[in-house]
């Protein structure tokens, strides 16, 4: 009991004392939702819903955003590692290596911009789970519990986050190892076939949703063939890696070679491992951000555990860890401050003069910059639908004409926030 604390005071230390990072999307989003803004229908957003719907609760029960993301922030985090102990413990079968992984977690979770919620971050909860169920169910126990919960997990995973769908070919592999294991292609199907139909059951649960919020087309519209279709290829949207970023968040990966064909020992259990881990990568593309690599973090973890405590390869593992801790240092350098990003002291003078200078029913309209102020400011927004301003979603037909209709239908005056030299610096 006493090292999980530890471990715990750890944690939520490391997390303190690293910038955090308010997301505009995790602020506004959800303030505006609790106030009769529906998500695609009223809302433009890319992505799938789930994490949404959740800080829809966090916002409900810790009225101040900044304060609300935060603690769910970390309140994950917590619950990420606690899982990575626990099932660490389950495949090691060894305390001593499952508090070694959490520990791992910690440093790296932070290290991939860990400290502000994004969808890949509820992505990596998930998928974790997901691949801890399907593992044993390949590996140990073969009993159709685990595939369902295995693929609910999934789901999950899906609705959280569209690049999920990437961990969809790892179980493909995983159910052919299965035939090719029991040579039994019939129950390799109808496996298949019940994997299939768990991860489907979320989905069918937000389309219910969507058809009660009549904004079902909305969904198909921005989540699937914006989201997936056109986001991705937009101009302005593809953002690819320097050298050096490249390296820095791409070495920790190297270690997946040597996991592999280092011994012979438990050939198929690693394969699965290992692609588990590469495929929870594939979010980092179009747009290469560190925090996209969150859903690869755990499995990552779980195989430098692995080598370190085999002797054949803990010097290897060391060596790499060595080769490391630079970059980690650095960053943690740089990182290291109590002012929050987005939401520096011009952002709070702005979010007070809003305050002092509005009405509560008056309704304000920010424009070419980042659109938390209006759930810093407490306003509603006087534009429907509600989108940011970037030409990805400004060009689609009809959605500039739909805004300014929205404006002039307002009763009082419009406030506009505006800024002349946004999206300022990432």
């Amino acid at each position: 009991m006493i090292p999980i604390l530890l471990l715990i005071i750890f944690q939520i230390g490391l997390l303190n004392v690293i910038q955090f990072i308010a997301w505009p999307e995790m602020v506004y989003e959800p303030y505006l939702m609790n106030h009769g803004f529906t998500i695609y229908e009223n809302i433009t957003i890319a992505h799938v819903p789930l994490l949404l719907f959740i800080l829809q609760v966090f916002f409900k029960l810790f009225t101040e955003p900044i304060l609300s993301i935060k603690i769910f922030t970390w309140f994950l985090a917590l619950v990420t590692g606690l899982s990575i102990f626990w099932i660490s413990s389950q495949l090691f079968k060894k305390n001593k290596w499952a508090y070694f992984a959490w520990g791992l977690y910690i440093l790296a979770q932070i290290y991939y911009e860990g400290n502000g919620i994004w969808f890949d971050h509820l992505v990596a909860f998930f998928g974790l789970w997901s691949f801890f169920f399907f593992y044993k169910f390949l590996f140990c126990s073969s009993k159709w519990q685990d595939l369902i919960f295995s693929g609910l997990f999934l789901g999950l995973a899906g609705i959280s986050k569209q690049t999920a769908g990437w961990l969809v070919l790892p179980a493909l592999a995983g159910f052919l190892i299965d035939w090719r294991r029991k040579k039994d292609l019939f129950k390799t199907i109808k496996f298949g076939l019940l994997f299939s139909l768990s991860v489907l059951l979320p989905w069918v649960l937000v389309a219910i949703w969507l058809v009660y919020k009549n904004a079902l087309a909305d969904f198909w519209f921005w989540a699937i063939h914006f989201g997936i279709g056109i986001l991705p290829v937009a101009t302005g949207q593809i953002q690819l890696p320097s050298w050096q970023q490249l390296i820095g968040s791409g070495m920790p990966f190297l270690i997946i070679i040597p996991f592999l064909y280092l011994d012979k020992k438990k050939r198929l259990e690693k394969l699965m491992t290992s692609l588990w881990c590469l495929f929870g990568i594939f979010g980092v593309y179009p747009r290469f951000e560190r925090f996209h690599f969150q859903p690869a973090i755990p499995l990552l973890v779980i195989i430098w555990t692995w080598l370190f405590f085999r002797r054949k390869s803990r010097l290897l593992a060391i060596l790499m860890i060595l080769l490391f801790v630079p970059f980690w240092v650095r960053f943690f350098i740089n990182n290291r401050s109590s002012t929050v990003r987005f939401f520096e002291p011009d952002v709070q003078v702005a979010t007070d003069w809003l305050k002092q200078n509005t009405k509560p029913d008056q309704r304000i309209y920010v424009f070419n910059t980042w659109d938390h102020f209006y759930a810093l400011a407490d306003r509603l927004a006087a534009v429907d639908p509600v989108s940011p301003t970037l030409e990805w979603y400004l060009e689609i037909p009809g959605i500039q004409e739909k805004m300014i209709a929205s404006l002039k239908q307002q009763e009082n005056p419009v406030i506009i926030i505006f800024s002349s030299d946004y999206p300022p610096a990432f």
